[in-house]
């Protein structure tokens, strides 16, 4: 048997970065030649690291216009539908097929071109369509990635009957139309029928970075009884996991120097019998990238720095001189970031990353945004979570994480009164809400290692290739 070429395709975003890699660690371990396709070259260290190789294949994320003013002359560029003005979260919904087919006429010529190296396996993020209609029509087999929630990825402004399909102000229009027209002559796909919107999943075979105990009570949706999933619980590992801060220029992602030594965490430091630790982290949309940004969340717009210093002057103000308390906060890069803060306290830390994962083994409570990656780290590490979510999709995350009972979430933290993020804190620590939270952590994190993680994901990709050969 000849060695199996495994195509990677995935979005230059950390969080998704990080539950691909220790697959592709996997495949290289069962002697697959992998290629990561990914559009920053901020990856290239880290994917090599796993022993693929990466390849520079820019995926125009966030400026979809470029890619259509390039690509799309039969895409009338104007203003956005009304609504999708409206809501930022319907922009990507509106882009996403006119820029697949774009993206996925590039590599199809990437592929086609004589000599060129073509993959006989294609694993891809369920968000990327271009992989899958290329794949479709070269014949290869692929396999979808679902990132850690399966359904109640939809906008929220969306209507519920509009949550299982495409919002129809997208479809109908003209340019969307024509793309579509353009993916079912040329790559034999009518997306606009075969697939719910920014959800591509595959026909051979779905990994779901999860476990149902996890997700929406009602995982028995019509369309999913045509397609085949595999549950794999979180496959992210310490391993082969990006820490550090990353800023944003002219649209490419630049790393900066971790300011936490890999050996020396402050965390590990031996403490006193009884004594907790409070690990906050807000993400990279709220203190990268969203600093200076609107966001709206069932509130009053605020950015990202705004909400930053509520919750930490709040924390400060709260745990200051305790004893019993020591709090680890990810500040992110911002030059202004410590500002808001005035003098540290002696029990905390602040800096401008964490080894988030490494934190948490030692941690006591966490305070997050609600990100995906965050809420499956802190369900591994068994802590008891407080959710204050800033977007939509945080806010169903905190849903489903309320629902499991290993968590509460503040619905509106900018609207919360004074001390109601702290309260929530120590309430995880020392109250008894907080330890059945754990308990309940500490029973999903353990179903989560169970389900088999990165080589079980890696063994069904492989399993794909051998419905092909025999």
């Amino acid at each position: 048997m000849t060695c199996p070429r495994v195509a990677v395709f995935s979005s230059s975003s950390v969080g998704t970065v990080n539950r691909f890699l220790p697959i592709v660690s996997e495949l290289v371990l069962r002697k697959c030649e992998v290629r990561y396709y990914i559009a920053d070259p901020a990856f290239e260290r880290v994917i090599q690291h796993t022993g693929a190789a990466a390849e520079l294949f820019d995926d125009f994320l966030g400026c979809w216009p470029d890619l259509l003013a390039e690509d799309a002359d039969w895409f009338q560029r104007g203003k956005l539908p009304s609504v999708v003005q409206e809501h930022h979260d319907l922009e990507r919904y509106f882009y996403a097929l006119p820029a697949g087919v774009c993206l996925a006429r590039r590599l199809l010529k990437l592929w086609e071109a004589p000599g060129a190296w073509v993959p006989s396996l294609v694993i891809y993020s369920v968000a990327d369509l271009h992989p899958c209609l290329v794949s479709a029509k070269l014949g290869i087999p692929c396999v979808a990635v679902v990132s850690c929630f399966l359904l109640d990825r939809y906008p929220a402004c969306l209507p519920d009957e509009q949550q299982s399909s495409w919002p129809a102000v997208i479809a109908e229009h003209e340019g969307v139309q024509a793309a579509n027209m353009i993916a079912q002559d040329e790559f034999g796909t009518n997306c606009l029928k075969e697939f719910l919107p920014c959800r591509y999943f595959s026909r051979c075979l779905n990994i779901i970075v999860s476990i149902p105990d996890v997700e929406s009570e009602d995982l028995e949706k019509p369309w999913m009884k045509e397609l085949s999933f595999v549950w794999v619980g979180f496959t992210g590992n310490q391993t082969y996991h990006i820490n550090g801060v990353f800023v944003r220029d002219a649209n490419k992602l630049h790393r900066l120097p971790s300011d936490v030594s890999a050996v020396d965490c402050p965390w590990r430091m031996p403490l006193p019998g009884g004594v907790k630790i409070l690990v906050v982290s807000l993400g990279s949309e709220i203190v990268g990238e969203g600093w200076n940004i609107l966001h709206k969340c069932d509130s009053k717009p605020f950015t990202g720095r705004d909400f930053s210093r509520r919750v930490w002057r709040e924390l400060v103000e709260s745990f200051r001189g305790r004893n019993d308390v020591r709090v680890v906060m990810a500040i992110g890069p911002q030059p202004d970031a410590a500002e808001g803060l005035g003098k540290i306290p002696g029990n905390f830390i602040a800096r401008r990353s964490i080894a988030q994962m490494d934190a948490l083994s030692r941690a006591s409570a966490f305070i997050t945004h609600g990100g995906g990656n965050s809420v499956m780290e802190g369900l591994l590490a068994g802590v008891p979570m407080v959710l204050i979510p800033c977007s939509s999709v945080q806010q169903k995350m905190g849903q489903l994480i309320e629902r499991t009972g290993a968590g509460i979430v503040l619905w509106k933290p900018m609207e919360a009164p004074a001390g109601a993020i702290a309260k929530a804190g120590q309430a995880a620590m020392f109250g008894e809400s907080g330890a059945s939270q754990r308990l309940r952590a500490q029973e999903l994190g353990a179903k989560l290692l169970a389900a088999g993680g990165s080589p079980a994901a890696a063994e069904a990709c492989l399993e794909q290739l051998q419905h092909r050969w025999s």
